[in-house]
């Protein structure tokens, strides 16, 4: 079968062009840098129309959420101080915040606010419904808001916080990469040396421990096996069974991407005295 590819847009270098995808990788935005503003398509996976909108300043890559396990994608940006969700169609003021202000939207659309002097993630239009993050802790990113918890990266670890009223522990993984399984929906977790998997209503599980040091991981297909990523091979790992199998062995391999439906994995790399963009069937 023959494959082709389709340019969505033309862009120049000089607007330093960026790509951000949801966390189930339905949707993506592509940023571009003009002299007085932004541009950003949007193009969600369901909805063949794409749709340009410009933005008022640069925007900083960590003011960028996706919606995640949500039917309606949604696109939410922190444009000066002010937070807009965006979809296909749409373009929706939700709140202002101040510089400080960290902030997440939860799967029922609702915002959570964290304030580091008060250690507290609040939503934003009930204040009694919040989270306790312990002072000792540096919160440095919100990852994922459930029912009864609240996950964060801290500058100790991925921090998982329990809702006030369930009377139970923060739970502090030595970890500090994460990737949502749209599959399985679950959120995994990896520092160079462990692999941990974090559920929404039950306690996180250590996947894996291995002497070879892990970059990156993947959702491999839709049964839960797994794309482990070293500086030197692609592993495929089974949690259910903790069965690995060495898929290839190379060189160097970067900016790692998978399509599990075509069942291939594309990476930038070196193989033999090639260097450049390679595909891998498994």
């Amino acid at each position: 079968r023959s494959e082709s590819t389709t340019p969505l847009m033309t862009v120049t270098t000089s607007t330093n062009p960026s790509a951000h995808w949801s966390d189930d990788e339905r949707s993506v935005a592509i940023f571009t840098r003009g002299t007085t503003n932004t541009t950003m398509m949007m193009l969600t996976l369901n909805n063949p129309n794409r749709k340009t909108w410009v933005l008022k300043d640069a925007i900083d890559p960590a003011h960028i959420v996706w919606q995640t396990n949500s039917d309606t994608q949604g696109l939410y940006v922190e444009e000066q101080d002010v937070i807009v969700r965006f979809t296909p169609d749409t373009r929706q003021p939700i709140a202002s915040i101040t510089s400080s202000t960290l902030w997440r939207i939860d799967n029922d659309h609702r915002l959570w606010l964290y304030e580091p002097d008060t250690h507290r993630m609040t939503a934003h239009q009930n204040a009694e419904d919040f989270f306790s993050i312990p002072d000792e802790f540096t919160v440095e990113r919100i990852i994922d808001i459930g029912q009864k918890r609240v996950i964060v990266k801290t500058d100790r670890g991925i921090l998982i916080v329990p809702k006030f009223d369930t009377g139970q522990s923060p739970t502090l993984l030595p970890t500090t990469e994460v990737q949502y399984n749209s599959f399985t929906r679950e959120w995994l977790t990896w520092s160079p040396w462990e692999l941990w998997a974090i559920y929404d209503n039950a306690p996180p599980t250590l996947f894996n421990r291995t002497s070879e040091k892990m970059i990156n991981v993947l959702p491999l297909d839709p049964y839960g096996v797994l794309l482990i990523v070293t500086e030197r091979s692609f592993i495929a790992f089974n949690p259910g069974y903790s069965i690995s199998h060495e898929l290839w062995r190379g060189e160097e391999m970067k900016d790692v991407g998978v399509n599990q439906k075509e069942k291939k994995i594309f990476f930038v790399g070196k193989v033999g005295s090639s260097t450049g963009l390679f595909k891998l069937p498994f």
